[in-house]
């Protein structure tokens, strides 16, 4: 410790003046007290703030200076005692330097006093305030000690604190808190201590009296001064939401994820464990499986092949061609001896080629699947098994993706597993499947009619139609066992034309059915499954590129260490999900998962943007039609005779 004076350089006083000095001041309410004792009194003080205190209470900072008494700095942060300034002794410059923008943005002066935190009456400084001293000096502020100290903060008796601010004997400056905790007995003490240094004839006077001739304590701020001020200010503000505001949000983001995820998982494994339903043996209505067909020259031999190697006894396929200006028609004549039926619709449009084919058909359900699908040989039984419920009016089929090849399509594969494992059989579970496949579905025809087929207004006709069998008072479900394999976009550019569309199509379906939201007739569907949609998970997909880029900031100015606890506990949790996902799917493809870490990277970048060009699209309001998708015809599966085993063997690689 290094001693020193009080008597000095630092302060000059008469023998009978009397200075109030109050520290830190963050309580208005207490302040407010404070200055109508002060003013009853005709007694000024100075105020020593705490320039982040003074940031958020600017108010109280103009009525201080309004009321005729001063203001001292009192460094930024109150740096704490406990922590060595040496190493960083240039802390002591900016907690000076940012507290005195901070006074002179809030009230239009500059001050000229400084007092040291933590130096008390006992004529002793530490290492840190001999730092702070220096660096005060150095910029020309009077260094403000002090004579007595009331102990205010310490004492919680009245009489303690009076007895201990008056002393009697020669100048006195007094140290009194009016923030930083309780201050009822400061408040309370101080009419008393006024009272009894008046009456021994002291005089109470403004911190002038440290400086010279003519000068002031408070001296105006130029009007640089005061735009710097005020954009240090708003620099310093910009910091503070920069945490704060990716704080909150982080927070309900993971608190809604949380309750989301934990909600799919219960439910999910739910679906895994529960018994299957004893469903009447046999059960094989007469099936009309319908295959619209747009240019797939490419795929539709292998489609037809799959469903014909189909176990199913008793079914018809039926492919309607739309327009195609490829060979699809020589393809498909090449099965018509096999008992595959051609159909063709000259309205352009996937619903109007469903449509027709509905018209041509002659079973009780109706399998749609895609012109790039193939199934296995038991999908179409698993398809029809749940319709032995009469109240069932269409079931989910469960794609996988059979070209994986690169990063794009293995991020596609992983997705679906995920979809179809974790989040489908948990709306299994809950009575209310949002989206029937168009790729792969089940439908009651009688349902299907019952509704008016399908419809033109939206891009996503199967997920429309899967509303409207539901709003009618249908049950849609899932079938895991149903399994086929589909050909995924291999390029950015058809991945992102399919997206859009899928995208734009469901919002469109939210807006069309918000009717049924929060309304018990439509059960589960429309008390939780839509709302939860479209006004939790929608909302908060589109908060994500903005936690994303807070996190980035954050990452780089604020704290990398909380943001990379973040990125890692969210990693981890989609590492443990995905790996459930794939122990539900029985999926072989273990490998897949080394895409995870990845797909964080890259592919949630893509849906970012498929996600705000589609509300973007969404708003303007124009309807995308239904285009066909360059395809390749590279999914291939031998076809095993034991359905359980579910993964699909590539026997020839693309070229």
């Amino acid at each position: 410790m290094i001693e020193a004076k009080g008597e000095g350089p630092m302060v000059t006083l008469e023998e009978k003046d009397g200075q109030l000095s109050l520290m830190r001041g963050e309580n208005r309410d207490e302040k407010m007290v404070v200055f109508e004792v002060l003013e009853k009194e005709q007694v000024p003080a100075v105020f020593f703030v705490v320039g982040e205190q003074l940031f958020r209470h600017p108010d109280l900072a103009r009525e201080i200076i309004e009321k005729g008494h001063q203001i001292g700095n009192h460094t930024f942060s109150h740096f704490p005692e406990e922590i060595d300034l040496y190493p960083q002794w240039q802390r002591s410059g900016i907690e000076l330097d940012f507290s005195q923008k901070v006074i002179q943005a809030q009230t239009g002066y500059k001050t000229k006093l400084f007092r040291v935190p933590y130096w008390g009456a006992e004529n002793t400084i530490s290492l840190n305030s001999l730092i702070f001293s220096v660096a005060a000096l150095d910029r020309g502020y009077q260094i403000l000690s002090l004579t007595t100290d009331s102990l205010d903060w310490l004492e919680t008796e009245k009489e303690k604190v009076v007895t201990n601010a008056v002393k009697l004997e020669g100048a006195q400056v007094i140290l009194l808190h009016d923030g930083g905790g309780n201050r009822e007995v400061t408040v309370s003490a101080l009419p008393e201590i006024i009272k009894r240094y008046k009456a021994a004839g002291y005089q109470f006077k403004t911190a002038d009296v440290f400086l010279g001739d003519g000068e002031t304590a408070m001296v105006p701020a130029s009007f640089l001064e005061r735009v710097s001020s005020q954009f240090v200010l708003f620099l310093y503000w910009l910091k503070i939401y920069l945490i704060t505001f990716p704080n909150l949000l982080f927070r309900l983001n993971i608190g809604l994820v949380m309750i989301g995820v934990l909600a799919i998982l219960n439910l999910s494994t739910i679906h895994v464990t529960r018994n299957s339903k004893n469903w009447k043996k046999p059960f094989t209505p007469f099936v009309s499986v319908l295959v619209p067909a747009y240019n797939e020259e490419k795929t539709i031999a292998k489609t037809i092949e799959s469903l014909l190697n189909s176990e199913y006894p008793d079914f018809e396929v039926i492919v309607i061609n739309n327009n195609s200006t490829d060979k699809t028609v020589e393809r498909v004549r090449e099965f018509i001896h096999q008992g595959v039926w051609l159909v063709s619709e000259k309205k352009q449009g996937k619903f109007a080629a469903l449509n027709k084919g509905i018209m041509s058909s002659q079973g009780e359900i109706l399998v749609m699947v895609d012109a790039d699908t193939q199934v296995l040989a038991n999908t179409i039984a698993e398809l029809v098994r749940p319709f032995q419920d009469s109240r069932v009016g269409a079931v989910a089929g469960n794609l996988k993706v059979g070209n994986v090849f690169n990063p794009l399509t293995a991020f596609q594969a992983i997705e679906y597993i995920v979809g179809f494992h974790l989040d489908r059989r948990a709306y299994d579970v809950l009575g209310a499947v949002p989206v029937v496949p168009g790729a792969l579905g089940a439908w009651r025809k009688k349902a299907v009619k019952k509704v008016g087929n399908y419809q033109g207004d939206t891009l996503t006709e199967d997920a429309e139609l899967t509303i409207r069998i539901q709003r009618e008072g249908y049950k849609v479900v899932f079938s895991a066992e149903a399994i086929a394999y589909t050909e995924a976009p291999q390029t950015l550019q058809a991945f992102l034309h399919q997206r859009l569309r899928w995208t734009l199509g469901m919002l469109q379906v939210f807006f069309k059915h918000k009717d049924i939201y929060f309304r018990r007739k439509y059960g589960v569907l429309g008390i939780i499954v839509l709302p939860y949609q479209a006004l939790i998970q929608l909302p908060l997909m589109l908060l994500s590129p903005m936690i994303d880029f807070f996190a980035f900031v954050l990452f780089f100015l604020v704290s990398p260490e909380n943001i990379l606890r973040y990125f890692l506990a969210f990693l981890s949790l989609n590492l443990i999900l995905t790996s459930l996902a794939f122990i539900f799917a029985k999926e072989l493809r273990i490998w897949l998962l080394a895409f995870v870490p990845i797909q964080r990277f890259y592919y949630q970048g893509i849906w970012y943007y498929v996600l705000y060009r589609s509300v973007l699209t969404a708003l303007k309001g124009p309807l995308v039609p239904w285009q066909k998708l360059a395809r390749l015809g590279n999914v291939n599966i031998k076809e095993l005779k034991k359905p359980v085993v579910l993964a699909p063997e590539v026997i020839e690689q693309p070229e």
